[in-house]
């Protein structure tokens, strides 16, 4: 959500102002326009959990306001690290702490068992952020760079009903 202006989209980026001359942008285009490194996590901020904005990420810049995004660069080092994640599964919420380099597919198999839904196996199950894009379930929880408190949500997939 950004200003409109003059027919370009407004928002930040890192502190700085941009135009954009869509109501709507990919990730990779944010990631060049801030030279964020490949290595490095983008965010917008969210009430509540910032989102972390992916490359293939479709962002709506048309609302009012507008969008604040920013960069962090992707830490390492710390084995110990835990994250918190919210997992909603069918409108039922999970909270799952677990190290950061656990992979999400052990992940989204506890949220599926903590919220009983054990009649499909993990396979048939897509895990998303919040705008949708899929994840990977055999990456870990920071090469995606999730904050404490990230909501991703775990659906069957397209195609699949019961």
């Amino acid at each position: 959500m950004s200003t409109k202006h003059n027919n370009t989209f407004d928002f930040i980026l890192n502190d700085q102002p941009q135009s954009w001359m869509s109501p709507t942008i990919q990730g990779l285009e944010i990631y060049r326009l801030g030279s964020i490194g490949n290595d490095d996590k983008l965010y917008q901020k969210r009430p509540g959990a910032d989102e972390l904005i992916l490359p293939n990420s479709i962002v709506d810049l048309s609302g009012p306001g507008k969008e604040v995004f920013y960069s962090q660069k992707n830490g390492g080092g710390n084995d110990d690290k835990k994250i918190t994640l919210i997992i909603i599964v069918g409108g039922t919420s999970t909270t799952i702490t677990a190290p950061a380099k656990q992979q999400l597919h052990v992940i989204a198999q506890k949220a599926l068992d903590d919220t009983n839904n054990t009649a499909r196996p993990l396979s048939d199950w897509d895990l998303k952020t919040r705008s949708g894009d899929i994840l990977d379930l055999s990456h870990t929880i920071e090469s995606y760079g999730f904050a404490d408190g990230t909501q991703l949500f775990l659906s069957l997939k397209a195609g699949i009903g019961g």
